[in-house]
């Protein structure tokens, strides 16, 4: 017989079973439940590829064919590798273009002839060009025509394969699929004309290529040195123009001259079609100075990017160290969803943000600061907010970020600068709040002018110096002379510059008694004689007058270029320069044809013509929180410009009305204008 305690016990028991099973049921409950999800979630990611694949071909049009064509050769070939590369491409194909389809007419024609005008003088060289831009129409392309809807399948075919042709290479043993999609394979870099360039990279580089591979243990980084060291030779110069097209690898090799843009595009199509990983990163403006800039990185066996310019400096050389950097970007052939969902809102965007292709990567290149920033008269229609940086004629932006309770968060921006929050709307950038600096230190003020706090301001220059200082130091020693022997072998010393000089005009009065009819600038060793202006004055009546004569001196210039020979010290353009093609005792002067006496000079170093200059207009502002507010217009009469009553905590502005572009945000402190 049972006792009271055994039937509890065994009642207990049979409770602690039930449990138990309720605890097994829920457990299997619930890693079914995580395995449906799973499958729904792998279901639906597989659906969401199938689906964009499908918008892709559906969007081709006429031309889905070709694309389907490419994805059954590598489907029947089994070479699932090349399906998915095959796939990968067409998925971002979406809108990807060629500006014109002039590749082997009129484009190519121009770059082809391009050497030709090496022979003469950069102004003369660049007028001849853009004769040519005028006459080929190139800054108007005639049609824009959508890879889409007009690629051919043996040329997408041709891109694969010449691609999987350099992709097990000794440096890419362990390169991740996804990095080999993304920086070897893709067949385009910007709207350039399609071509087959793999083929012609191949063709040219392949000896160094073979012999590059036997060198044991190389690596992507070392790879990409040799071949930039052949490019960097090859290079004929850099030429500044703005109006050069996208251009392909075969019109990049036939000019060899360019900006930024077009060195790191030839950077590209070589390294990629040599199978080593190169990317091109760029910042869309400079904080403290005008223009944005572009640049190569190569991926090294830890994943990390090496930058360097291609054609100009390699791996592991310093690139750029003087530059602040406020953002940094990397073009991506592939779509980003972000940049995608942006160009999907009802809202305008501004057009340098409507490209689909890149990705932040600031945090390789600088240790920002998260910034988060208040936001005052938000309109209500508007989702998005801009962080500008000034690029010396207007605000521009560099980085947009999700408006949230009226505040706005701008992830790891740069530090040792201004930066100006806005909104874009109507086409238009409107403030939304004051300047703000951030420090070099990292901490944060907003620049709101204090209208009851008010201080004089001089002024000195409309633009900091960017200029390398050796310029003004190459003058230090030089000497001017008078002689009456056209040899100088009778040479008298006038005077001799015993510092650096400023960066305006110097006046030297002359006591001396001789008559000379050669007088002359000689500049001290290694300084190939640069000046800008050069003026002597003699006696006329009662008043001086600027002597003229024959121009003489060392002949030619550095470089063979016209446009730094001994005329330029006596044209009146304070920008242009002598250059002589010899360092050491280099001069220039006048031959006045008869004994002259000396009683003044007058001369200005080479300068970037952004200091005060005497008898010109000038315009001076502070920034209000709509914009700027003008303090008042001046003509200089000295080479320093003076200012009552500015407000305090104020970022100021000065223009020179009477000519220039060059123009740069400062403050104030202790009696100096600080740059921004």
């Amino acid at each position: 017989m049972t006792s009271f305690y055994g039937k509890e016990k065994q009642k207990l028991f049979s409770k602690m079973i039930l449990i138990k099973k309720r605890e097994v049921l829920l457990i299997f409950s619930a890693l079914f439940f995580i395995l449906i999800l799973i499958y729904l979630v792998s279901t639906n990611k597989e659906s969401f590829h199938d689906e964009k694949l499908n918008f892709v071909l559906k969007k081709a049009g006429k031309n889905r064919s070709q694309l389907e064509q490419v994805l059954s050769h590598y489907n029947k070939l089994e070479d699932s590798l090349k399906l998915r590369a095959a796939i990968f491409l067409i998925k971002n194909m979406d809108g990807k273009y060629s500006e014109d389809d002039r590749a082997g007419g009129e484009y190519f024609e121009l770059f082809k002839n391009w050497n030709n005008l090496l022979a003469i003088g950069i102004a003369d060289k660049k007028q001849k060009f853009d004769s040519l831009v005028n006459l080929y129409n190139l800054t108007n392309p005639q049609k824009h025509l959508e890879d889409l809807k007009c690629i051919k399948a043996n040329f997408l075919i041709n891109n694969i394969d010449r691609a999987f042709e350099v992709k097990d290479l000794p440096w890419n043993k362990n390169l991740p699929f996804d990095i080999f999609c993304e920086e070897i394979l893709p067949y385009r870099l910007d709207t350039e004309p399609l071509e087959y360039w793999r083929d012609s990279i191949l063709s040219e580089y392949g000896k160094i290529i073979d012999s590059i591979k036997e060198i044991p243990n190389i690596d992507a980084v070392e790879a990409c040195i040799i071949v930039n060291t052949k490019l960097i030779k090859e290079w004929e110069s850099s030429f500044s123009i703005t109006t050069l097209p996208s251009m392909n690898y075969s019109m990049l090799r036939a000019a060899l001259t360019g900006t930024c843009k077009q060195r790191t595009a030839l950077g590209i199509f070589t390294m990629r079609g040599l199978g080593i990983p190169v990317v091109q990163d760029f910042t869309l403006q400079w904080p403290n100075r005008s223009m944005g800039h572009e640049w190569n990185a190569v991926r090294d066996t830890n994943g990390r990017y090496i930058p360097f310019i291609a054609t100009e400096s390699n791996p592991r050389e310093p690139h750029k160290p003087e530059q602040i950097m406020a953002k940094a970007y990397r073009r991506t052939f592939e779509i980003q969803p972000e940049l995608l969902e942006l160009t999907k809102l009802s809202e305008n965007i501004p057009s340098i943000f409507e490209n689909k292709c890149w990705i932040d990567v600031t945090s390789e290149y600088i240790k920002g600061i998260d910034l988060k920033i208040e936001l005052k008269n938000t309109p209500t229609n508007l989702s998005l907010a801009y962080l500008c940086v000034f690029d010396n004629q207007k605000w521009t932006p560099i980085q947009f970020a999700n408006i949230e309770n009226n505040s706005v968060f701008f992830k790891n921006v740069g530090k040792g600068a201004v930066y100006l929050p806005a909104f874009f709307y109507n086409n238009k950038y409107y403030p939304a709040n004051y300047p703000l600096l951030l420090s070099s230190d990292g901490r944060l003020s907003f620049l709101s002018p204090d209208m009851h706090s008010r201080k004089l301001v001089k002024l000195f220059r409309k633009h900091p110096l960017l200029m390398d200082a050796k310029y003004t130091k190459r003058m230090k020693g030089g000497r001017f002379e008078g002689a009456n022997r056209s040899d100088f072998s009778d040479a008298e010393l006038l005077h001799t510059i015993l510092t650096h000089p400023p960066l305006y005009y110097q006046d030297i009065p002359v006591n001396f008694p001789k008559f000379f009819r050669y007088v002359r600038y000689l500049s001290p060793d290694s300084s190939r004689c640069n000046i800008a202006e050069l003026e002597f004055w003699g006696q006329s009546g009662k008043e001086l007058e600027l002597m003229k004569g024959c121009i003489i001196g060392t002949p030619g210039s550095y470089l063979n270029d016209p446009s730094c020979t001994i005329d330029k010290a006596f044209d009146g353009n304070v920008l242009s320069f002598v250059d002589a093609n010899q360092r050491n005792g280099a001069w220039v002067g006048l031959d006045l044809g008869k004994p002259r006496k000396i009683n003044r000079i007058r001369y200005l170093p080479r300068n970037d013509d952004n200091t005060i200059a005497i008898g010109q207009l000038y315009e001076f502002f502070y920034w209000d929180f709509d914009g700027w507010v003008s303090l008042g217009k001046q003509i200089a009469t000295k080479q320093v410009l003076e200012y009552r009553n500015v407000p305090c905590n104020s970022l100021l502005l000065l223009k020179n009305l009477s000519k220039g572009m060059e123009e740069r945000i400062f403050t104030y402190k202790n009696g100096k204008q600080i740059w921004w």
